[in-house]
């Protein structure tokens, strides 16, 4: 599919004076916008042209935004600082994936977000597969008469 948007329209929303070129956030933010286009399943097509634009305008500036993630404060004398989002809340983690998301009639977008954000959550778990030293006896055999 085509790229619905442009450079300038998402330096227009970005807060940031950056010389990075966005073409490589507005391709990402098109492969999601193709994706959401098929999955407007309706009888009737919910997501307009301009509507799947300006999605695909905001995802262009979240993408730009975790790239260069802005400081939700900082401070100079001590050096330390601390950035705005969570990565884990995927869409929900910038102000401009919020938006594209709000923008998005189907809330296909907005499920999308929350699946990859619930496939994140991982839980690490350890299995021991070797004996455990009350099951030899004495003499070294375990119970099962194995060396």
């Amino acid at each position: 599919m085509a790229v619905r948007t442009n450079d300038a329209a998402v330096r227009d929303i970005i807060e940031s004076e950056s010389t990075v070129s966005m073409e490589p956030f507005i391709a990402s933010a098109s492969v999601v916008v193709d994706w959401l286009e098929t999955q407007d399943l309706a009888d009737e097509v919910i997501l307009t042209a301009t509507a799947l634009e300006l999605i695909e305008r905001w995802l262009a500036a979240h993408y730009y935004e975790a790239y260069d993630r802005q400081y939700s404060s900082k401070s100079v004398g001590g050096a330390s600082g601390s950035f705005q989002g969570q990565t884990a809340m995927v869409f929900m983690s910038t102000k401009y994936g919020q938006n594209a998301c709000s923008i998005d009639c189907t809330m296909r977008l907005a499920e999308r977000s929350a699946q990859v954000s619930d496939g994140m959550k991982r839980t690490a778990r350890v299995t021991w597969g070797g004996r455990n030293a009350d099951s030899l006896r004495p003499d070294g055999v375990n119970n099962t008469g194995i060396r």
